[in-house]
């Protein structure tokens, strides 16, 4: 597969993951598809940071956006760890509805900047980085790449299914 076809599929995912969670009824299918939409950004940020930008970090040209990438997902990170560490706090049924209400606002909040963050990415790789990197790679290479990245994605999952 063409490495951005695969990157693409990955951003599309992701973006039905988030629609889906801001339409979730209620909190606890929210948390179960909030678990899934974590396990498909840290398979995704774990191939980028181990086979793509990898390829790229030390040309000049790229230097700054590959930087920007990794800043980028840092905070992905970091909001997913906020927002595990919310959602693992609830449903709580000792909880009262007030207490219950202030910790699914807190997600709500988190998962609004993880959203943003998560776009913003998504727009700079794909309209900056990718013309980017077609202008070094030819179509064969790319898919090579996508190869690459599809297995380093398989092989990161089944380490965390295990």
């Amino acid at each position: 597969m063409h490495a951005f076809e695969l990157l693409r599929n990955d951003h599309k995912r992701i973006s039905q993951l988030f629609d889906q969670i801001e339409l979730a009824e209620d909190f606890v299918q929210k948390q179960q598809l909030f678990e899934e939409l974590k396990q498909e950004l840290e398979a995704h940020s774990h191939m980028e940071e181990t086979n793509l930008y990898p390829l790229f970090q030390q040309r000049a040209e790229f230097k700054e956006i590959i930087e920007e990438s990794l800043d980028d997902h840092q905070e992905v990170k970091d909001l997913l760890e906020e927002l595990s560490t919310v959602s693992s706090s609830l449903p709580a049924e000792n909880f009262s509805p007030e207490d219950r209400s202030i910790s699914e606002d807190e997600f709500d909040d988190r998962f609004v900047e993880l959203i943003e963050c998560v776009e913003a990415h998504v727009d700079e790789e794909e309209n900056d980085l990718f013309p980017m990197i077609e202008e070094v790679m030819n179509s064969s290479e790319l898919e090579q790449l996508g190869m690459r990245l599809e297995a380093s994605k398989k092989s990161f999952l089944e380490s965390e299914a295990a």
